[in-house]
């Protein structure tokens, strides 16, 4: 989800100074439609954190102010809504626990890949190539499969060593949920909940990045 590093504009300097973790949840009704919600929880670090926001560095990197960080948000917010079958477009910056959310309703997962396109192409502010798509749902044979596209990954590999070290403790948590039983998934990291309604994979992203796991999964309803 490349686009999403717009939703994170806090940038790597608080990746680097703080524990943190991801949480992408996404419900999909019976017709395809749906809702997603990506949550950034640094509130382990938030005293830290404080701290942070009150300088111009820390270690090289410039901190960005709340009005850069709202400002950011609220056009991220308004070119989702713009989007044919996106609804509810929201973010939410909580300074006070340092936990950030976007979230928005989809008509179908074609309208959703869209808004991923259209964040990543304005944030680049460059050519952004069209690629395989976040996620799909195949309401005849009742197929999710979600593709794998990690977040930070040319971000982490411009860091210094030292910098790497945060995301040793860094996790990523995807949760999906639906009306009806899940059958079966592809991802053997997968849990299913007790009515089957429900699956989460919660993993370190030291090891996505070192391709030692994955959030790709394919869920067969």
């Amino acid at each position: 989800m490349k686009a999403f590093k717009s939703i994170l504009y806090l940038s790597v300097i608080f990746f680097v100074s703080s524990c943190f973790e991801i949480v992408e949840q996404v419900k999909i009704n019976k017709d395809g439609s749906g809702d997603l919600k990506l949550i950034m929880n640094m509130s382990q670090s938030k005293t830290k954190l404080k701290s942070i926001m009150l300088m111009e560095k820390v270690n090289g990197y410039r901190v960005p102010k709340k009005d850069e960080i709202k400002s950011e948000t609220k056009q991220l917010v308004s070119l989702a809504n713009s989007v044919d079958g996106i609804t509810e477009a929201n973010v939410i910056n909580d300074f006070d626990n340092y936990i950030f959310t976007f979230s928005c309703s989809f008509k179908n997962t074609a309208a959703l890949n869209e808004m991923i396109y259209v964040l990543a192409k304005s944030k680049d502010k460059k050519d952004v190539v069209k690629k395989e798509d976040y996620l799909t749902y195949d309401v005849t044979s009742k197929k999710v499969k979600r593709n794998f596209d990690f977040l930070w990954k040319e971000k982490y590999q411009q860091l210094k060593s030292e910098d790497k070290e945060v995301f040793e403790s860094a996790t990523y948590t995807a949760i999906y949920r639906f009306d009806e039983t899940i059958e079966a998934t592809s991802n053997s990291k997968t849990k299913i909940s007790p009515n089957k309604k429900a699956s989460m994979l919660r993993l370190k992203i030291d090891d996505i990045i070192n391709e030692q796991a994955t959030i790709a999964n394919e869920i067969k309803l």
